[in-house]
């Protein structure tokens, strides 16, 4: 009987320590990749990519042997556990490839004087109008997007490296573009969505990203915000309280001023 007893007692510990492994296992991973990044970073002091990032409430480190590595911050911890891969540069373009998914991930690789930020398509539109706004580099630690740490307090001149497809926009006080068609309608949804095509490109400053307010610019009754563009024309998602675009209605965007911060 005693001997039954040990068994059943052995098993149990076995698989109470299994269980804690397998819940503790993917963060030390993580701690691993981590300490391998850092290892090769401690090497890389004048790298022009590779270092520990942080913003948009990631922790992010990667090096271009070791990979990198994925923390999630307050209040994404729903995300889960740490993420990890391997990460690749080519023209400005920083890849993330996630091993936990077989999916990848690309930044713009943004250089400012000694500065580095990492910022997705999504985000560009946002990261220039905060540079013209004088909101980057901010003026305390930290950012609303991935930065590089160690670079915080390094000066700036100017404005950030530009991707030739925001040059025209970055000259240009003022956007405009015309509603050429509405493509698609989800009629039954509130707020009204629609798919519109612009006449109006990245030549005249339509970007991806940009959003054009309609309505009265203090009270918008909705907006298009261009999803991607072509040297002359523009795809953007329509999202309206009320009322409707039309077909050839002028849309503008104009910089806020400075003072608006």
């Amino acid at each position: 009987m005693k001997s039954v007893i040990r068994v059943v007692v052995a098993v149990l510990a076995v698989s109470f320590c299994l269980l804690i492994g397998a819940m503790y296992w993917p963060n030390l991973v993580a701690c691993q990749r981590d300490i391998a990044i850092d290892r090769e970073l401690a090497g890389l002091p004048e790298h022009d990519w590779a270092g520990h990032y942080s913003g948009q409430c990631w922790d992010l480190r990667l090096a271009p042997k070791s990979g990198f590595s994925v923390h999630f911050l307050p209040p994404f911890y729903h995300f889960g556990e740490p993420r990890r891969g391997s990460v690749e540069e080519h023209d400005g373009q920083i890849q993330l490839n996630w091993s936990n998914s077989g999916e990848s991930s690309s930044f713009h690789l943004i250089r400012w004087g000694k500065r580095r930020y990492l910022v997705n398509d999504t985000k560009l539109f946002d990261f220039y109008l905060a540079a013209r706004m004088g909101y980057e580099p901010r003026h305390h630690s930290g950012s609303w997007f991935l930065g590089r740490i160690g670079n915080e307090q390094d000066p700036v001149i100017g404005l950030p490296d530009v991707p030739d497809a925001y040059l025209h926009f970055m000259r240009r006080d003022v956007v405009r573009a015309k509603v050429k068609s509405i493509d698609q309608r989800w009629d039954n949804e509130e707020p009204w969505k629609a798919y519109v095509t612009l006449e109006g490109g990245t030549a005249e400053g339509v970007v991806p990203g940009l959003a054009f307010a309609l309505g009265d610019p203090q009270m918008p009754s909705g907006q298009i915000e261009v999803l991607n563009a072509t040297e002359h024309t523009a795809l953007g998602l329509a999202i309206i309280s009320s009322g409707q675009p039309q077909v050839g209605q002028l849309l503008e965007w104009r910089w806020p001023p400075r003072d608006a911060k």
